[in-house]
């Protein structure tokens, strides 16, 4: 039986918009149609695991006008959260799929900057709601204003309490995360290679031997369409999936945390885990959203195949 309870920690949430165009042309006017939603990849984690059933926490920060549609979303989805409220308006993020292409165009703002008062006070919620043996999960870019100390802090108050720390950050946030041990650092290749100082064309094997090297205890790396590849428990491990050629690939990697906080926080072993979190990340490519799921899509989703790297 589980103990503890899944905590996913959101320190830069995003009101997402989404745009659908037919033949995007820049520097012109363009129809399309458009899709609002709250984001971020702690948050998309979050929804994802309501539709799952599972009782989690979402812990965050909120702000302005956009911060308040955020949080009615939240409420209307049924989701459990607490949040530090701040004056500056919650970022937005923006995302446009043109038909001619499988491809998104991304635009993330940074936001508007936070006092480090707000940090304090956030990490002091956190600390507030957790217990022994929570899975906790942080997932996603820092505000402006808080320190890049940020998640080694957050992983440190979980491992006093025998906690897992599961880490789903990049760049600075990552590197300070990896001096507090986390459990598992799940980031895309992407991610990867932008701390990956020196090397020229490293192989994945090698992304996986640095971020184990500076202090991560499981370590999976996404790679789009073409899988993944892993350090699990002393084994390294690649999975191919046939991929969904025409879905929606972003948010897929978020479909996964939310998979592997689900099973791993149920008592899975990490073979019916790192499957069942495979083709749940399969089965949001069919969703137009982040933080989506059609359920009846998990058990479609093609077998996935997971072997030694």
């Amino acid at each position: 039986m589980p103990s503890g309870r899944i905590i996913v920690v959101c320190p830069n949430p995003a009101v997402e918009i989404t745009y659908f165009c037919n033949r995007l042309s820049l520097g012109t006017q363009n129809a399309g149609e458009q899709r609002i939603t709250s984001g971020g990849k702690g948050i998309n984690i979050a929804r994802i695991l309501v539709t799952l059933g599972c009782d989690a926490l979402l812990a965050t920060c909120l702000g302005g006008f956009s911060g308040e549609y955020i949080r009615q979303h939240l409420t209307t989805l049924g989701a459990q959260t607490k949040f530090i409220a701040h004056e500056g308006n919650t970022r937005f993020s923006t995302v446009i799929y043109d038909s001619l292409s499988i491809d998104a165009t991304v635009i993330r703002s940074e936001g508007e900057g936070l006092p480090l008062y707000i940090e304090t006070e956030f990490i002091g919620l956190i600390v507030a709601e957790l217990s022994r043996n929570d899975l906790v999960c942080v997932a996603g870019s820092l505000p402006k204003g808080f320190s890049s100390a940020f998640s080694e802090l957050v992983c440190k108050k979980i491992a006093q309490l025998n906690g897992r720390a599961m880490m789903d950050v990049s760049g600075d946030s990552l590197l300070s995360a990896l001096r507090a041990n986390p459990f598992l650092v799940k980031i895309n290749q992407q991610e990867a290679l932008g701390i990956m100082v020196g090397a020229h064309s490293p192989s994945v094997r090698q992304l996986l031997d640095l971020l184990i090297s500076k202090g991560a205890e499981n370590v999976l790396i996404t790679l789009g369409r073409e899988g993944w590849v892993a350090y699990i428990d002393g084994k390294y491990l690649r999975c191919n999936i046939s991929a969904n050629e025409s879905g929606f690939d972003i948010g897929a990697g978020d479909a996964m945390m939310a998979g592997l906080l689900h099973y791993l926080h149920a008592g899975f072993g990490w073979s019916d885990t790192l499957e069942y979190a495979t083709r749940l990340a399969a089965a949001s490519t069919y969703c137009r959203s982040s933080g989506e799921l059609l359920s009846d899509r998990v058990q479609q989703s093609p077998s996935c195949s997971i072997n030694a790297l």
